[in-house]
């Protein structure tokens, strides 16, 4: 069953660790129409040509309209739960396989604000988000539907190798409006929507 958080108690983690888990985001139905799309789409895509070194068991898209939506549809909650006046950048969805991994990292300007949305996986075997803010660092479990909202720019994380199949999620990023990123506003694209043909996530 979903952990439940008040909004309070998320902007107060948020705020002292630069990090928080989001309980449920989005309905885990949904997460699962979401997780079929994702698969249709990658089905025999390997090798992605990330400009993040050591993906290579990955597939994944930037700017799909589906996910597009949702960057946009979620953004009043994200600012209810960060207390920012936000604009959205972009979304980015991957599907790792068998032994991929993520390489800790800290994200680039138009990730200032970033969610992270489980959407399903092959099996039932756990695979944390680690994130690492100012206070320590954590593991993170998430459920289809369930997130993680941190701050991109300032907080490491990374995921060790899958042991499952497959892992689906969807990265949906934002920079505070009265920021110092807020030219990143559409990730400097004319509007949602307009896919980019090298992102970087």
């Amino acid at each position: 069953m979903s952990e439940r958080f008040s909004d309070a108690q998320i902007r107060t983690r948020f705020r002292r660790d630069y990090y928080a888990k989001l309980g449920s985001l989005i309905a885990p139905e949904f997460a699962a129409l979401l997780y079929d799309h994702v698969t249709a789409r990658c089905e025999g895509v390997s090798g992605s040509g990330s400009k993040l070194a050591g993906l290579e068991d990955v597939a994944e898209g930037y700017a799909d309209p589906s996910m597009e939506h949702l960057l946009r549809g979620v953004l009043p909650c994200v600012e209810i739960l960060t207390g920012l006046e936000l604009s959205p950048t972009y979304s980015f969805f991957r599907l790792y396989r068998r032994g991929g991994i993520l390489p800790p990292h800290q994200d680039r300007e138009a990730c200032e604000i970033g969610v992270s949305v489980h959407l399903g996986q092959s099996g039932n075997h756990p695979w944390p988000l680690w994130v690492k803010g100012p206070n320590g660092q954590s593991a993170v479990d998430l459920g289809p539907g369930e997130a993680l909202i941190y701050r991109g720019i300032e907080c490491q994380h990374w995921r060790e190798a899958l042991a499952e199949d497959q892992y689906a999620q969807i990265f949906l990023h934002y920079v505070d409006k009265n920021g110092p990123y807020r030219e990143w506003r559409f990730d400097k694209r004319a509007s949602l929507g307009i896919g980019d043909p090298t992102p970087a996530q």
